[in-house]
This record gives C-alpha cells, structure tokens and sequence, in this order.
C-alpha cells in the first residue's frame, strides 16, 4: 500500500524523491529521511525566509539539448516536503477538480520515486479513444513549464486570486507552499527546481488550476487531456478548435505562463501520429540460440544507429538501448553487444546512464567486461575529458562511478579536466572518492575545487558530504556551526554511499535451484533463459524513476585493475 498518514508520506518522499532520477546510485538520502521519525527543530518551519542555494546538474537529452536539474538543500526542501504532506488531502482534492489531467500525482509503494503519475507508453491509447468521433486536435504545451511557474501563483492556484491577494499571511497553506519552494531557491519567485518531486506536485496544483480556468471559459470540459504541460484536445469543428486555443492562451496567462508557440497547432486526426520510428522496434526479440543472436545483435544497432540519423530529434538511441534491458545476451556474443554499448555512450551522451546500468549488470554476472586502452578505460577518459569541460555532470558522474565500480584508473589528463571544469558537487565526491582509493593519476587540487565554503551555497553537497566524509579539511569552522550543517551531522545524515547499487535489469528467479556453475553455464549456452529471470519493468515514466536496491558491493575490498579483462518492489516496509 502507498503511504497513508503525514509521516510515512514525509519518510517516502524524503528517501524517493529528494534527488534527481539522472544521479549515479551512491547519492541516496535514506538517513535524510529518517529526519521525518524524529523531532524536527523549530527553526527549520521558521516563517522567516531563509538564503539556500541549489545544486545546478546538467542532464542529456536528445540531441544538444540539456536538462538543467536541481539538488535543493535538505533544510528547505524538508520544510517543503512537511508542508505538503501536512496538507495532502487538501492538495489531492484539488488535483481530483480537473476531468482532464492524467498526470494527477498519487504517492507511490515501490521504490523508485515517492509519486507515480501515468506512464508514457499509455498515452496513445489515451489520446485514440478521447479523439473518437472528433475531427480536429488542438495540441499544445507549456512553455518552459517549471522555470516560469510563478511561485506566487500556488495560492492563487489553491485558494483563488482573490482570497490569496488579500491573505498573504501563513494561515493559507498555499502561501506557506510559495514561501517554502522560493526558500529553496534564494528567495526567488520566478520558477521552481526541476528534479525533487515536489516540484511535480506544485506543477501539477498549477496545472489542475489552468484547467478549471479552461472549462469555465469554454463553458464546460472539453474533450482531451492534459500531461503535465502537454495538451491534446479534440473537436468536431475547426472553429471550436480555434476557440479553445484563444481560451487556453487566456488560462495560461492567468497564471503569468505561456503557450509554446512553435509547438501549438490544430491538425486533423488522422495526422495524429505517435512516433511511427518506435514500430521498427516494437516486437524486436533477441535469440536464445548465439549464433543467431549474434547476427540479430548486428541488425538491431544497425537499425538503431540509421534510424537516430534520421530522427535527430527522437530519443531513438536512448530508446534502442532501453529495450535491450529486457534481453539476456549470452556469454560468446558479449564482446559485439560491449562493442556497440561503448560506440553508443560515445556517440549519444544520453544513453551513458543506461549503457553504465547494463554494463554493470553484466559485470556481476562475471562478463568479461573489456578494461583496456580500447575498452572502458579508454571510454571513461575519453568522456571524461570531453565533456567535462562542457560542465556535462551527468555523464562525468556517471562514468566515474563506472570507474569506481570496474576499478578503473582515471588518467592525469582526465583529472585535469575535472579541475580546470568547475563541474558540480556530483561528479567532484565521485572522484574525491576515487581520489582516497588510488584510483587517480594524480591528486585533485583543492585550490581548483568549485566554490564550497557555505552550507547556503550552490555546491552545499560538497560542502557537507566532502567534509563529513574527510575528503576536504580546510572548512572554514562557522560553516561547521551553520544550524543546518550541525544539525545534520548531529543525526548521522549523510547523502553518499560508493557501495550502493542500482537493481540489476534482470536477476535469477528466487525459486532458482541452480547452481552458480550451472548458472554460468546457461549464460554461455543456447538455452531460452527468460523463464529462469525476472525483469523489473524498464521506466518510461515522466519521472524517469530511479530503481535502486539496498545491495551493497564491497568496492574498497579490492584494489587491482586487469589489464585486459575484468572477469567476472514490495509495500512500503513501515
């Protein structure tokens, strides 16, 4: 069951959805969470607002394009989570107001993220049956929906204009909403982070808002959907079609937002299509039999690779890969399968957090993982060195922590990128890691570190966990005595674990009476596998939730790198 009272909804999105999905697995806030079983001091629901800084994290997306992601700091973001979580009934009876939103958050019982909202892969569906017997969609989105929410448009959206104008005081939870997400962000009003997923809930209030404003100005609900900031909406009459679009233009400019322009037309249905490229895709299945797998591996990225040339403007890489987590390659055809993982991290920087996922999976199933110049050494340097100057601190953060899992020495030129980079508090803990391990070629100067020298500051993770973890010592001691910082250490709180793992994409059935050599022997065998597996279902949500398992590797046991060859969802528990 998903979590029912005030404190197990504060623990569940404390410990699923403080940070971004797109973070490598060894930041967790497990024990920030724990925070929610015990006193919370007075200061921290303090009215006064308060100057935090956020974590700025670059993310790929498709193409050249970027997601700029937020770390809040702990102290605002847990007078924000309590904030909703005290008022969640309020808040979920607002959401069930809109007849046309199917991305209402619910609080979800598997890990992964603290909300669920409906997956992608049912929106088609959706959108077929809503357009029987019209004519004409409207389609529509938000322009830059989470940068330009106004955070003083929440108790608008909550209570109305008219009753937040003339209270502004804390008695209206929605102005204690406004108060809380500014605090996460020195105060600004303009936009909330992009990453926590409150900030998903606080769009959706809004959201929920710009729809009722909708009805009430075509006079009832129109057919359609609204997806977060995506709308479609269906109509007999191209004049109808047209109205619509005027009103929603007015709804949105209520709420000091505004429609996508380049994005907002009125086509018939019948041009309605849903990203034809992902059919050629769809019903591909992989060979149990080598030899026959081993061709189709090659046919498979061959598509892959023609059709991301294609469509450079579809996620068709992020997408192929994706899939192949629902396959098991064996053992005599991993070197191909390796081969075209490397050429895709490479080539589509948005495919690096999957690719790494895979990659580890079949590490721990012994795979002969290549660690050389022309392997993953030679990968991780190169990615490295090439987007770190870039400031790209996801693909940086997730190559390093492949490093640290393979054991993989970081060259002298990879670390000088890092330091000349100014990259954030991610992929710096991740190589001051591997920096107290031995696995860099020469020490990080901690003159080039990026700004860390305030518990308020952007880079506030480096600040605390850097220092808390004896990997950055020369802290001025008022930043120790911040009321924040000491009260975190006070309570054992930390937000970094090199020895936390991601789920494997496939694990051995628990009824499995196999043994290991039997097990291994499958693996290299032309025996179909899949009824001896499970598959954890391969996330298309929104959220882009982030499976990670309490599984622990004993990452400091061992210290030696091969040269050539590496060889090798219950209910909510409280």
């Amino acid at each position: 069951m998903a979590p029912r009272n005030t404190n197990r909804r504060l623990i569940w999105i404390l410990k699923e959805g403080f940070f971004p999905a797109q973070v490598p697995p060894c930041f967790n806030s497990e024990k920030y969470a724990d925070l929610a079983l015990r006193p919370i001091p007075a200061w921290v629901m303090d009215t006064k607002h308060k100057d935090y800084a956020y974590e700025k994290y670059s993310a790929p997306r498709v193409g050249h394009n970027r997601r700029p992601l937020a770390i809040t700091n702990p102290i605002p973001q847990l007078k924000l989570s309590k904030i909703i979580c005290e008022n969640w009934s309020s808040i979920n009876g607002h959401f069930s107001k809109s007849k046309i939103s199917v991305s209402r958050p619910t609080f979800s019982s598997n890990p992964g993220r603290s909300i669920l909202i409906t997956p992608t892969h049912k929106l088609p569906d959706k959108k077929l049956l809503l357009s029987r017997g019209a004519r004409y969609v409207l389609i529509s989105d938000i322009s830059h929906f989470f940068p330009t929410i106004y955070t003083h448009s929440i108790p608008w959206a909550i209570h109305g204009k008219s009753i937040a104008k003339r209270n502004r005081g804390p008695s209206l939870f929605g102005n204690q909403l406004d108060a809380a997400i500014s605090e996460c962000q020195r105060n600004q009003t303009a936009g909330i982070p992009i990453g926590p997923d409150t900030s998903h809930i606080i769009s959706e209030i809004v959201g929920t808002s710009v729809d009722l404003s909708l009805k009430d100005k075509l006079g009832k609900w129109p057919t359609g959907l609204r997806y977060v900031d995506d709308f479609y909406l269906f109509f007999e009459d191209y004049s109808e079609a047209v109205l619509a679009l005027n009103k929603l233009n007015n709804a949105l400019s209520e709420y000091e937002l505004k429609m996508n322009g380049p994005k907002t037309k009125i086509i018939p249905c019948e041009k309605l299509m849903e990203d034809a490229w992902t059919h050629s895709f769809s019903d591909y299945e992989l060979s149990p039999e080598k030899v026959k797998q081993r061709r189709q591996l090659t046919q498979y990225f061959d598509m892959a690779f023609s059709m991301a040339e294609k469509e450079p403007e579809q996620n068709v890489m992020q997408f192929a890969i994706r899939k192949m987590q629902s396959e098991i390659i064996k053992k005599d055809n991993w070197a191909v399968f390796e081969a075209f993982l490397l050429r895709s991290a490479l080539a589509y920087p948005n495919t690096i957090q999957d690719v790494v996922i895979i990659a580890d999976t079949y590490f721990r199933y012994g795979y002969p993982l290549q660690i050389s110049p022309h392997g993953w050494r030679g990968v991780i340097n190169n990615i490295i060195c090439e987007h770190a100057s870039a400031k790209h601190e996801s693909e940086v953060a997730w190559t390093l922590w492949l490093a640290a899992r393979l054991r993989v020495q970081i060259t002298g030129d990879a670390v000088r990128a890092i330091e000349q980079s100014n990259l954030g508090s991610v992929p710096t803990l991740i190589a001051l890691y591997l920096e107290s391990v031995g696995k860099l070629k020469k020490k990080i100067d901690r003159h080039l570190l990026p700004e860390h020298s305030s518990f308020n500051c952007e880079n506030w993770l480096l600040c605390y966990e850097g220092s808390e973890q004896g990997w950055i010592n020369h802290l001025n001691p008022n930043t120790k005595t911040h009321s924040g910082y000491s009260w975190l250490a006070s309570e054992n709180v930390r937000f970094f674990d090199i020895n936390r793992l991601p789920d494997p994409i496939f694990v051995w059935k628990e009824n499995t009476t196999l043994s290991d050599d039997d097990k291994n022997r499958m693996l290299d065998s032309d025996d179909d596998l899949f009824d001896y597996f499970e598959f954890p279902e391969v996330s298309d949500s929104y959220l882009n939730a982030r499976a990670y398992s309490n599984r622990h590797a004993d990452l400091e046991e061992e210290d030696e790198e091969t040269d050539d060859f590496f060889d090798l969802g219950d209910d909510i528990p409280y």
